[in-house]
């Protein structure tokens, strides 16, 4: 905060994951945290914002914001109308199928392991990239582990 007050910093983006999974369970908390954020969306109240940590008024209105959520519907309605929303389809079997061997490939395992995941993407067991990271994470230990005889 204290660079952005300085000016330091131009064309600033910042991101925030999963917003939606957010809570504020402090007491006499506003039942959307997201809320205080509305404020920076706007450039005339950002423009003017006071960070109550550094006591500082900051100019936030030149910041570019990308929010990430899962569910769009569990963010706050005021603050969903101060943004674009883009809604990015869940990966195809094709595009998962191609993570996968850039993946396996790049990690240096075993290649046998593209037609196997290839197999269970067909099937629907792998629908996320998230399931896939996992899969990919696990056959990445069993390789380093030493074999046992």
């Amino acid at each position: 905060m204290e660079a952005i007050a300085r000016g330091d910093i131009a064309n600033l983006i910042v991101v925030l994951d999963e917003l939606d999974k957010l809570k504020d369970h402090g007491h006499n908390s506003s039942p959307q945290a997201t809320e205080a954020l509305v404020g920076l969306f706007e450039k005339s109240s950002a423009a003017a914002h006071l960070d109550h940590f550094s006591q500082l008024s900051v100019d936030m209105s030149f910041i570019n914001w990308v929010i990430l959520v899962n569910d769009v519907e569990r963010l706050s309605k005021p603050f969903v109308d101060c943004c674009q929303v883009v809604r990015l389809p869940p990966p195809s079997v094709t595009e998962i199928s191609r993570i996968a061997t850039r993946e396996i490939e790049r990690r240096g395992l075993e290649p046998e392991l593209i037609a196997t995941i290839a197999q269970a993407t067909r099937k629907r067991r792998v629908t996320s990239l998230r399931t896939l990271h996992k899969l990919l994470d696990a056959a990445s230990a069993a390789s380093a582990r030493p074999l046992m005889n």
